[in-house]
């Protein structure tokens, strides 16, 4: 109900009670409109009502749970490529990679190093 403290919404009635009433005046309503109503107009309420709202700046961007290098390793690694492999690939030491694999192995909760592979059809 949190949103709907501050954000107009579209109340669909059966009947008018007295509950309702109160219930509307405690909160923004856009409209209150009986169920009955032919669904063109309530298409057209609900297209006005969305239109009324400001659009609003996209929130903060989640940061990614492995950086680029680590995603580079996990994808090298599923297609079964070697530890030198992929340190040749991405031109790092083969110890590297081993780092890049237990820490992704920690920040994905896997158990072991077959972990990655035990989800595959």
């Amino acid at each position: 109900m949190s949103a709907s403290e501050t954000v107009p919404f579209v109340l669909l009635q059966s009947e008018e009670q007295p509950e309702t009433s109160a219930f509307m005046n405690t909160f923004p309503l856009w409209a209150s409109l009986a169920k009955t109503i032919p669904l063109a107009i309530l298409a057209q309420t609900i297209n006005e009502a969305l239109a009324s709202q400001e659009i609003s700046e996209p929130g903060p961007v989640a940061t990614p749970l492995l950086t680029r290098q680590e995603e580079k390793v996990l994808t090298l690694w599923m297609d079964g490529a070697s530890n030198q492999k992929i340190a040749s690939k991405l031109s790092i030491h083969g110890k590297t990679v081993y780092t890049y694999k237990r820490n992704i192995r920690m920040k994905l909760h896997m158990d072991t190093r077959y972990s990655p592979f035990l989800s595959l059809p």
